[in-house]
């Protein structure tokens, strides 16, 4: 009886089987997927006309920036820091806080670049 029952399990997969392979593999009729509709065309229309060019005066020269990299702490990296961020002198140094030197330059708290000291070497060299 059980040889009967696996003889019809398989040969019941054989046609299923069958008919997938021919439905989807063979046969010419394919099963219905609707055509994306056509985008018509944008409309061609005529560039703008183009501005009359203005000639601008060239930008004011910064003030004469110092080089901070001489106050012992402050390498290239905070240097950079600084000036991007508007500190570009050693007046300018003097005229900031420790606290917005700190946050300025991005020091972590393993650090310890003695930014109080940062004041006073450039006000030092504004003397």
């Amino acid at each position: 009886m059980r040889t009967t029952m696996k003889l019809m399990l398989y040969m019941l997969l054989g046609f299923v089987s069958g008919y997938l392979i021919y439905r989807y593999f063979i046969s010419e009729e394919r099963p219905y997927i609707p055509a994306a509709k056509p985008v018509p065309p944008a409309p061609r229309t005529a560039p703008p006309p183009a501005a009359p060019q203005v000639r601008q005066a060239p930008p004011a020269a910064p003030a004469a920036a110092d080089d901070l990299t001489r106050i012992k702490g402050i390498g290239p990296t905070f240097a950079g820091r600084l000036q991007a961020a508007g500190v570009r002198s050693f007046q300018d140094l003097v005229n900031r806080s420790d606290e917005e030197l700190r946050e300025i330059t991005r020091i972590r708290d393993w650090q310890r670049p003695g930014v109080e000291d940062w004041r006073e070497e450039a006000r030092d060299f504004l003397r």
